[in-house]
């Protein structure tokens, strides 16, 4: 049977899931900042062409005005100047939920963000009452509900970089095989760097 501070923990866990994918469900598939665009530009960019130039016209036009001051020129044309991460993870989702495709990826993270945060204060305090606190303060105070029904990554970074942290926790404790762990750690930031420098 469960511990009550276990049972108070995944209940409070689930209705913060429950929440988010409403949330992510009803959020607006409109774009609030150029950054948005960008990302999402890159992602169906990929989707449709298999590759990262961005064919805007510019080179067909000999227009610099078709060349928007956030892309950069890439070998192949322009690219957005934000890591691929993003536009490689949600390219193959573009044609189940069109715009809202980053937002889903964003979902997702922000749930396992929600389990990261719980399992690493969880094993750093040896409470789950702390564990509990921890991921209701995620969730209610700071912007991870901003995050996880945005366009940009930075739900995804988070999560990668929770999880991280847990893994490099888990080999500080271990005292065989402690690279395991860590080697994974070391993995996850650099997954996180993909999308978020």
């Amino acid at each position: 049977m469960l511990h009550a501070q276990t049972r108070v923990g995944v209940l409070l866990i689930l209705t913060f899931v429950v929440a988010l994918i409403v949330l992510g469900a009803r959020a607006s598939i409109g774009f609030l900042l150029i950054d948005e665009i960008l990302y999402f530009i890159g992602a169906e960019t990929l989707f449709n062409t298999g590759s990262f130039a961005i064919a805007n016209g510019r080179e067909q036009f000999a227009s610099d005005d078709l060349r928007l001051w956030l892309l950069v020129d890439g070998p192949l044309g322009l690219v957005s100047q934000y890591p691929v991460g993003a536009a490689v993870s949600a390219a193959p989702l573009i044609g189940l939920f069109g715009q809202k495709s980053l937002i889903v990826l964003n979902v997702l993270a922000g749930i396992g963000t929600l389990f990261s945060t719980h399992a690493v204060t969880r094993r750093l305090f040896c409470s789950t009452e702390v564990a509990n606190l921890a991921v209701a303060l995620l969730a209610l105070c700071t912007f991870w509900a901003e995050y996880v029904v945005g366009h940009w990554p930075h739900s995804i970074s988070v999560f990668l970089i929770s999880l991280a942290v847990f893994l490099f926790v888990e080999a500080l404790d271990r005292e065989r095989l402690a690279w395991h762990p860590a080697f994974w750690s070391g993995v996850l930031v650099g997954l996180g760097m993909l999308f978020r420098l």
